[in-house]
């Protein structure tokens, strides 16, 4: 009797392959890191005045919230703690901001490097979360309009 389930546990074993693998001897998906939080959220800030809130997705008063994208003469800037990645391509995940902000952290985010949409991310400061931001439009008149994807760390 015990032969018999030893032999049948051994079975199972093979057919669905040690924990963590797939049927075919791969490495299991794991499930993502991050999942949506606000998506293709249009924002406008009308002057220096207001800052991005990257955690409700709307704009709010300067120095009014913790995590922020600043106005600063022709460019951005994140909030203290907050870290931000720019992407060689027009294409940005949650994940390849969490490994472009590894391995090539911004140093500065000037609005002409940020033309034609292209996505740049920020980090929120205890790491929980990541918004992907294009720029819009940067009017001479001080209004600055973003679209935003927040993820939120599982």
């Amino acid at each position: 009797m015990a032969a018999t389930l030893l032999v049948c546990a051994g079975a199972v074993y093979c057919l669905d392959g040690p924990a963590g693998e797939g049927a075919d001897g791969s490495a299991a998906s794991e499930a993502p890191a991050y999942r949506p939080g606000y998506a293709r959220t249009e924002l406008t800030s009308p002057d220096a005045g207001y800052e991005f809130d990257l955690t409700s997705g709307k704009v709010a008063a300067a120095t009014t919230v913790d995590w922020y994208l600043a106005r600063e003469g022709r460019g951005f800037v994140p909030s203290e703690e907050s870290d931000s990645f720019v992407s060689a391509t027009g294409e940005l995940t949650a994940e390849d901001c969490v490994h472009g902000i590894e391995a090539k952290p911004a140093a500065a985010l000037p609005f002409e490097a940020l033309t034609g949409q292209r996505p740049f991310c920020v980090s929120s400061p205890d790491r929980s979360k990541v918004a992907i931001v294009r720029l819009v439009a940067a009017a001479a008149d001080g209004a600055v309009t973003i679209v935003v994807d927040q993820y939120l760390r599982n």
